[in-house]
């Protein structure tokens, strides 16, 4: 009969025929028992789905199984599963405990908490043994779609889990999971889960935190607690052998200790630099010069400060005020730089310039000022105060392939200085961008074809583009095989077109790309490859967001980014009120991954 069955496709090409609506473990059964047994997800038309969901008719599938323990989505519902598994064991051993999220992140995962009384990091040791127990006699996992009455129902004691009820977009769905068929613990989640906890062979809790519900610092603090989870113990072995000697080899810790740095509470995230530490960032100044003026860069020098008006035109107010430190003059709003970009563009928009100029490339080497959280500095990594190696290029559309390439050629030209090798990342348009769709798909692109000419191997970062332009986040391997950024370049249709009394008499595009620095590296200071770019990547070692999380988390975070910013309100006054200096040293603590949500959430 027409419409009773249906086929996907195979990862070898073949088709597989199947009942309509079928599932990704009917399809695993469909295929063999085994794989059926050590499936743990599907991934569906390329992204991950829970084994339990109905397929569609004609879309690629893979089935992913223990055997995958590498792959970024099988680790990430290994990892989701072992969340719930913590708030199992914590509902169990805390009675009130109220339960906010449980996402999978890069390296673990967390779970945020509202308990009756504090916890402290002895406290972790229960939990485990707890966690333990339920390993040992097993849980299975088991999804169903309720309506939002029957959510609101079932969460009628739990404020937060309410709240995300109510704002969620889409079907609600809850897992149970259960014990000899009796249900232990019911979430809600969007998934995805492993079919039961057999395939965890090595969970380990490994901290605590400060976490803003929604990230939000007028919003309840939760308690965060970390763990991590694999498919095998060597490989938390390995993991947490890795996570030793990055504190043995942290910069931290080296810098003052060879009189390079140091860091001082009077000015937080500022690093002093000390005669001998002088003689490196000389010697990298020149190398900068030197390696500049071969590819035909200008060097300039522009203020720190510029009033208000500037930053509204340029566009940095609106999408990054809660950034730029503000400086009242005579009561007048003023800030101070976070970027080079406003200062090049009055510099080019300075007199009349003939197409035969281009293209112009500005280079400046200025210090830049973001009001970073407390909770993010790290070292040199996440620091208030970036000098880089901050250049401009304005060109013409033609040029546009020819400039993004020799940017790529430089920046691997200085890794491979320092023997290290580049690797890419694609950052596309986010939700707050500003310019048309065909702007973006003009730049976007380009720049991909700029990688591909190039041969640098890349990966996509959706939605994680500036909001005046996609860019591309380049990263270097270091001793223990970890990504960090350090260097981005990003192509801008918008600022030059944003300032009507400059000498723009054409469309324009500008490429604004960061090779080096010193005091954080990249445009945004170093981050961890797939890392929130707000968060300190490695904060006392802690896991990240990974790469394989879901940015759509809409069941965990309705709103997204669409919902209203607080911090928004600031643009609706003229100057900005400060926090007390009592008040912004207590949020020290606070856990710098909270101030945003996740990608992937219960």
């Amino acid at each position: 009969m027409a419409g009773s069955s249906m086929k996907v496709v195979l990862p070898d090409n073949s088709e597989l025929e199947l009942p309509a609506g079928a599932t990704g473990l009917d399809a695993a059964r469909a295929i063999g028992p085994k794989l059926a047994e050590q499936a743990v997800l599907v991934r569906a038309n390329g992204r991950a789905q829970d084994l339990r969901l109905p397929l569609q008719d004609g879309e690629p599938i893979q089935i992913l199984t223990i055997r995958d323990k590498d792959d970024p989505d099988a680790l990430a519902v290994l990892r989701h599963s072992s969340a719930h598994l913590l708030a199992e064991a914590v509902t169990r051993l805390y009675p009130g405990v109220r339960l906010a999220i449980g996402p999978a992140i890069e390296n673990g995962f967390y779970y945020d908490f509202d308990f009756p009384e504090p916890i402290r990091e002895e406290d972790l040791e229960k939990i485990q043994a707890e966690i333990d127990r339920e390993l040992a006699e097993g849980r299975e996992w088991v999804r169903q779609e309720v309506s939002r009455d029957e959510a609101r129902e079932l969460f009628s004691s739990d404020p937060y889990k309410l709240e995300l009820v109510d704002t969620a977009e889409g079907d609600i769905s809850i897992y149970t999971q259960s014990h000899d068929g009796v249900g232990n613990f019911t979430d809600l989640c969007r998934g995805p889960h492993l079919q039961d906890s057999k395939p965890i062979k090595a969970l380990k809790l490994t901290g605590l935190a400060g976490a803003y519900w929604r990230g939000d610092s007028s919003n309840p603090q939760l308690t965060r607690i970390y763990g991590t989870a694999f498919y095998a113990q060597k490989d938390l072995d390995a993991y947490l052998e890795r996570i030793e000697e990055a504190r043995r080899r942290d910069h931290r810790h080296i810098g003052p200790q060879l009189d390079l740095f140091h860091f001082d509470e009077h000015s937080p995230g500022s690093p002093l630099w000390h005669p001998h530490g002088m003689v490196i960032w000389n010697e990298l100044e020149r190398v900068r010069r030197r390696e500049n003026a071969k590819r035909g860069y200008l060097e300039v020098r522009t203020p720190i400060i510029y009033d208000a008006d500037t930053f509204w035109t340029s566009g940095h107010f609106p999408k990054y005020e809660d950034l730029m430190f503000k400086v009242d003059v005579r009561g007048q709003q003023f800030a101070m730089k976070s970027m080079n970009c406003p200062g090049h563009m009055l510099l080019f928009g300075s007199r009349l310039r003939s197409y035969k100029e281009l293209p112009v490339r500005f280079a400046e080497p200025a210090p830049l000022h973001r009001d970073e959280l407390p909770g993010t500095l790290h070292g040199l990594l996440r620091v208030r105060i970036v000098t880089q190696d901050d250049a401009h290029i304005f060109c013409t559309e033609e040029q546009i392939q020819d400039e993004i390439a020799g940017c790529v050629a430089y920046a691997r030209y200085l890794y491979e200085l320092f023997d290290m090798k580049a690797s890419a990342e694609l950052a596309t348009r986010p939700d707050n961008k500003i310019g048309t769709d065909e702007q973006w798909d003009h730049n976007e692109a380009a720049l991909e074809t700029a990688l591909a000419l190039n041969e640098i191997p890349y990966t996509l970062a959706p939605g994680e583009g500036a909001f005046y332009g996609p860019k591309i986040d380049l990263f270097m391997d270091d001793a223990l095989g970890r990504k960090w950024q350090m260097g981005t370049i990003q192509l801008d249709s918008q600022m030059p077109h944003r300032d009507p009394d400059r000498a723009f008499r054409r469309r324009l595009p500008v490429l604004a790309r960061a090779g080096a620095g010193a005091g954080a590296a990249g445009r945004g200071g170093a981050r961890r490859a797939g890392a929130d770019p707000r968060a300190s990547a490695a904060r006392r070692g802690l896991p990240g967001r990974g790469r394989g999380a879901k940015r759509d988390d809409r069941q965990a975070n309705p709103g997204g980014r669409a919902r209203e910013d607080p911090r928004d309100r600031r643009l609706r006054r003229p100057r900005e009120r400060r926090e007390p200096r009592g008040a912004r040293a207590r949020r020290r603590a606070i856990d710098p991954r909270a101030f945003r949500p996740p990608r992937q959430a219960c």
